[in-house]
């Protein structure tokens, strides 16, 4: 799986052609429901509102992948020198469902040893939450999550695979 700027995924949806679109998500091993490119799209609008300008918060994103042994999905991963962020995309959620998962995603990245963010964008309410350190729910400002994804130190991952390979 290769990386992508979140903002190329989402003109691509709105401009390619179905096939030249498909291919582009082919390239990067991307798997993502038309609905979720939606709500990106809805994540994206706040956040550039939020940091005018500073495109470089969208970069380097892994969408929509999966740990092969056990087929766990994660919507959006950026993996950092000292941290990731994950960010779940949800049209509509209670906040059971959206607990229940940020932890399972701790749970299945805590092994990499870095400081993890996990984050759900709630489309139609047009909300943040964030699973903290007491593995709490809690509803955050986008400045956060814009703050973040700034002062991450990106990591280049040649292979993403390699990171979850349980050997």
């Amino acid at each position: 799986m290769k990386h992508i700027n979140i903002i190329s995924l989402t003109q691509a949806f709105d401009t390619l052609e179905k096939e030249e679109y498909n291919n582009l998500l082919g390239y990067h091993d991307i798997e993502v429901k038309d609905a979720e490119i939606n709500d990106l799209k809805s994540l994206i609008t706040i956040l550039l509102d939020v940091k005018k300008g500073i495109k470089r918060i969208f970069s380097q994103f892994y969408v929509g992948y999966k740990i092969p042994q056990i087929s766990k999905e994660f919507d959006l991963l950026r993996f950092g020198e000292d941290s990731i962020i994950n960010i779940e995309l949800k049209n509509s959620s209670t906040e059971e469902r959206i607990l229940k998962q940020l932890k399972q995603n701790r749970y299945y990245l805590s092994f990499l040893n870095k400081e993890i963010y996990n984050f759900t964008f709630v489309e139609n309410l047009q909300k943040l939450y964030r699973l903290n350190d007491d593995d709490e729910l809690e509803e955050v400002d986008f400045i956060k999550l814009a703050k973040l994804l700034y002062k991450q130190k990106v990591s280049n991952i040649n292979d993403i695979d390699k990171l979850f390979n349980p050997s």
